[in-house]
């Protein structure tokens, strides 16, 4: 065979490569924007009043970011869970506790440690409180979940203390002597 037949085949193939390329640049663009914009509207659902953002970086540990409002501040927080990374958005006010917080990303075990995604019961408890709230004694865990519930409550924890200062104390590893 003679490779002159081969160059239409091959110029087809390589027209189609980057085609797709420039599609996914142009897709990453859109994905970005959507992303700023979902987390815009989350920041303004968490601090009610709150129209303005100033970004800052995070600890470079669990605190990934933080966005300052006029009515306080939201972290972006990140603490291993029992599968992957557990990450939340907590609202701090200014008096210093917990007027908000959602779960930003999760993939934990179905049926168990992703209830923390829609388990409102088990997030509300973290409302009012000053990150010092123990999974166990002030929190209920989600049954079956203890290393779950726990990542969400060393979240919230390290977020209260990278707001306001103050040396909040993480519980155990998230495999520490989990019942």
């Amino acid at each position: 065979m003679k490779v002159k037949e081969y160059v239409p085949a091959l110029g087809a193939v390589l027209l189609a490569a980057l085609l797709l390329t420039a599609v996914s640049f142009a897709l990453r663009g859109m994905q970005e924007e959507r992303s700023r914009a979902a987390l815009e509207q989350q920041l303004t659902l968490l601090l009610p009043g709150s129209t303005d953002f100033t970004h800052r970086s995070g600890d470079g540990h669990l605190v990934q970011a933080l966005y300052e409002g006029q009515t306080g501040t939201v972290a972006r927080v990140r603490c291993p869970g029992y599968v992957y990374d557990v990450e939340l958005l907590v609202a701090v006010g200014e008096e210093g506790t917990v007027t908000g917080l959602t779960v930003w990303d999760a993939h934990e075990t179905v049926g168990l440690g992703s209830d923390i995604l829609t388990d409102h019961t088990f997030l509300a408890q973290f409302l009012t409180t000053d990150g010092t709230a123990e999974v166990g004694e002030e929190i209920r865990p989600i049954s079956g979940a203890t290393v779950s519930s726990r990542a969400v409550s060393r979240c919230v924890g390290a977020a209260v203390s990278a707001i306001t200062g103050v040396d909040v104390p993480s519980q155990a590893t998230p495999w520490g002597d989990a019942p």
